[in-house]
């Protein structure tokens, strides 16, 4: 209570992108997994927006019926680019807190979110052609530009 008033929760978003033309469905299970989703609402957020890319169809297949208050929101992929959705992201005095990106390790998501100033957390898709997104996260976070993750 602020002044007697309830004060207003900030909207917080993260934006869960796995590429638009390899699908990844173990990043998309393992964000919706009822521990990943409590853990969101536990630190805030209000919203997931998942670019899914060919993997639409799954997402909404899995997705949990208790969501814990997090608004779930996701398309297939968007000619423009995902600018709209990361500066979402973007935290603003009195109306939104910082959010997150978290990502397939595809150069131009990871560089359009940099410029952003956003947090990353860079998942690499195993099963892609030799794995070069396993390289390009292991540099990325060791020069502290990103953290990166695994799903099992």
């Amino acid at each position: 209570m602020k002044n007697g008033a309830e004060e207003k929760k900030l909207s917080r978003e993260c934006l869960i992108s796995t590429g638009a033309t390899a699908p990844f469905p173990a990043l998309i299970a393992a964000v919706l997994g009822e521990d990943c989703i409590q853990q969101f609402a536990d630190l805030g957020y209000t919203k997931l927006v998942f670019q899914a890319g060919d993997a639409l169809r799954y997402l909404y297949e899995i997705k949990p019926e208790k969501t814990l208050g997090v608004e779930i929101e996701a398309f297939d992929f968007n000619r423009e680019g995902l600018t709209k959705q990361m500066k979402a992201c973007i935290g603003r005095a009195g109306k939104s807190k910082e959010g997150l990106v978290i990502c397939h390790a595809g150069a131009g998501t990871i560089l359009d979110a940099m410029r952003m100033g956003l947090p990353i957390i860079v998942v690499p898709n195993p099963t892609l052609l030799d794995n070069h997104q396993e390289e390009l996260a292991q540099e990325l976070q060791r020069q502290g530009y990103v953290l990166k993750s695994d799903v099992k």
